[in-house]
């Protein structure tokens, strides 16, 4: 079992002594926000001269950071890195990371090996299962079978998601922005794997759906930077898409 522990102590060694002041200085100004706490990673958006997003984990070799600034690009623990991480451990004490021993996955050389010596009906009642609960898997088996590809997959579902998650009548606030972000990535998440998947066709046209529910929402989401961001990558998910639509 592999433990790893982070403190202040830990942040003032990564950073040099006027990132850490000014990181401090940062944290303290309240230019910390929309901090968001998975497991042993962070990520928060850090006002400075612009907007920076940081990411920072808790890996077996100690705390990494990466930021969207200059300084961080070049691979420095920056200022706004060290603002994150105070502001994580403000809200923690301290972070731990604790690997302990699980088993292995089957490899996909074994895991194919057991599938290959299963009865036929048996993997048809699995496949069938999974495409009741997964949209994907039954689109890609309808094109296995023969539908075409362009129509295989049915949006509806993801689109009345997509309206149902970000276009919200309700003001939000900074406060509310977190969890209104977070709902509104997983969405773009099962837009993005639908391009991976072979079904780019629909990808492009719902993400674009998602650009425009975005940016009618402007005027009902006080975090306008974490808005902008969440239309970037609407955009970005958009252009990939199309890009495989086209070959």
């Amino acid at each position: 079992m592999v433990a790893v522990e982070v403190d202040v102590g830990t942040v003032r060694g990564l950073a040099d002594p006027k990132s850490f002041e000014r990181g401090e200085e940062y944290l303290a100004a309240g230019r910390v926000r929309r901090v968001a706490v998975d497991g042993t990673s962070v990520t928060a958006t850090v006002e400075g001269s612009y907007a920076y997003r940081v990411r920072l984990d808790v890996t077996r070799r100690g705390l990494s950071g990466r930021c969207s600034c200059p300084h961080g690009a070049d691979g420095a623990f920056c200022k706004h890195c060290v603002a994150t991480a105070l502001a994580w451990l403000r809200q923690h004490g301290s972070v731990e990371r604790v690997d302990r021993p699980r088993g292995t996955p089957l490899s996909d050389k074994r895991l194919r090996a057991f599938l290959l010596g299963r009865d036929p009906e048996w993997l048809v009642d699995q496949l069938l299962a999974a495409a009741k609960v997964d949209r994907v898997v039954r689109a890609r088996l309808d094109v296995a079978a023969g539908a075409d590809p362009a129509v295989a997959y049915d949006d509806r579902e993801l689109r009345e998601r997509l309206e149902v998650t970000i276009d919200i009548t309700d003001y939000v606030d900074f406060d509310a922005g977190d969890r209104y972000f977070h709902h509104v990535g997983r969405a773009l998440d099962e837009v993005a794997r639908l391009a991976d998947s072979g079904f780019a066709d629909a990808a492009t046209s719902l993400a674009e759906y998602a650009k425009e529910l975005l940016e009618d929402a402007t005027d009902r989401v006080e975090d306008s930077v974490g808005l902008e961001e969440e239309i970037a990558r609407a955009e970005e998910i958009h252009r990939a898409a199309a890009r495989l639509s086209s070959r």
